[in-house]
């Protein structure tokens, strides 16, 4: 609290300044204002694991631990967005602290994200509405992301940690990539249900939040897969780093060199591991392959075979995102593509194919707009009063027994935290 607050009061103040002072001045203030954030996230995400990197190496210096504070990732880029666009002009500077305590503090997304900007909810902050029909559609959005939580992303869950517990020598080819498949709606279900669940209350209290999640795993390059998933996060390194680094302005290989950066600092802005800077770097290059190399032939590829070249790709990725080590990623892979000796098969796999098909056959179907587009299909062919009565009565029942799954399956299951609580 104490440093959420400071860090508000900074915004508040360096934000005021900004609206007040003379041209000259107005980006050396903008400077301090970020470089404070910059040095507070810094110390405690990284402080740790650049001490204990240089350690490693041989170098006498101490290992630090640091206890990272909840949520600073998310409320240090809200607060870092909200003095840039002061600075651009796009937004006026909140003269009410209480204000800007409200848009960092905001609990539905204060601790996972979205990352809201305040241009987007500044209205809402002293003219909120609330209504009826916001409070039931956000109830029925907040069902969603809790049911994607609870009934899908933690069985999924207990699948892949299952297999990335396994030492080399004891998993197989197919258990590994179950495990891997597992993870991939693990994370997907996870953090998009914490989204909806977001949006959801947002809605309920008069705010309405942007979509994070846009059906990533559709995506047929890995350039749309990235304007499908964690919405928030890569439009906000877009806008505050990329495009000021100078985007692709610049010619094909400065905007090389900035997608390079930009991917470096998305790993890194996951977690403190080598792991995820090699994730972001995962995507630099393919990113900058699909940009500049082999862009002409993607395009020409039928759609079909680009969605799987795309989730192929993603998949290995959150080896790298899962993985506690390098070493631990490596033998993944090998163990995913049949190092000698490795078996196909084992007894355990089938014990989970057997315990979780339920969530194994939903949880594709889940990742797509069938759903969706099936119900909008029925509105649309039976445009009448009955029929959409009808429908906002399914999807009532629907959400109490989502709602009841849900709440059952928390009791049954106990503290299952969300992944992007740590970051």
């Amino acid at each position: 609290m104490p440093l959420i607050l400071a860090t508000i009061t900074l915004d508040y103040v360096v934000g005021r300044r900004l609206a007040e002072c003379g041209t000259a001045s107005r980006k050396p203030i903008l400077g301090i204002g970020i470089f404070i954030h910059l040095a507070l996230l810094g110390w405690f995400k990284y402080a740790g694991f650049a001490s204990g990197s240089l350690n490693s190496i041989g170098l006498p210096i101490p290992v630090l631990e640091v206890v990272l504070p909840v949520g600073i990732s998310f409320y240090s880029f809200q607060g870092m967005s909200y003095l840039i666009d002061v600075y651009r002009g796009d937004t006026p500077a909140e003269k009410k602290l209480s204000s800007l305590l409200l848009y960092i503090m905001l609990f539905p997304q204060l601790i996972a994200g979205p990352i809201v900007r305040y241009v987007d909810i500044a209205y809402a902050v002293e003219n909120r509405v609330e209504s009826i029909s916001d409070i039931c559609n956000g109830t029925t959005r907040f069902v969603v992301g809790l049911s994607k939580k609870v009934l899908l992303s933690n069985i999924l869950a207990q699948i892949s940690d299952a297999a990335f517990l396994h030492t080399p020598d004891t998993l197989s080819v197919a258990f590994a990539w179950l495990g891997v498949l597992a993870y991939t709606g693990h994370i997907y279900f996870d953090f998009s249900g914490y989204s909806d669940m977001a949006i959801g209350l947002g809605k309920i209290f008069g705010f309405s939040f942007l979509e994070n999640f846009n059906y990533p795993y559709i995506a047929k390059s890995l350039t749309e897969f990235w304007r499908r998933w964690h919405i928030s996060l890569s439009t906000w390194f877009r806008d505050y780093l990329y495009i000021p680094l100078g985007g692709s302005r610049k010619g094909s290989m400065r905007s090389a060199v900035n997608l390079f950066f930009v991917w470096a600092a998305t790993g890194l802005w996951h977690g403190a591991e080598w792991t995820f800077l090699i994730w972001g770097l995962h995507y630099a290059f393919l990113i900058i392959g699909e940009k500049y190399i082999w862009n002409v032939a993607l395009e020409k590829i039928p759609a079909v075979i680009r969605r799987v070249y795309t989730l192929l790709f993603v998949i290995l990725g959150w080896v790298w995102f899962r993985a506690g080590s390098i070493q631990t990623a490596i033998q993944y892979f090998m163990v995913l593509f049949g190092h000698a000796g490795t078996p196909l098969l084992e007894k355990e796999l089938f014990f989970w194919l057997k315990q979780c098909w339920p969530e194994l056959l939903i949880a594709p179907i889940a990742c797509t707009p069938a759903i969706s587009t099936i119900k909008k299909s029925i509105c649309q062919y039976y445009d009448t009063p009955q029929s959409l009565f009808v429908s906002i009565c399914i999807s009532r029942v629907a959400t109490i027994l989502l709602s009841i799954l849900s709440v059952s399956s928390l009791l049954y299951s106990g503290f299952n935290p969300f992944i992007y609580f740590r970051f």
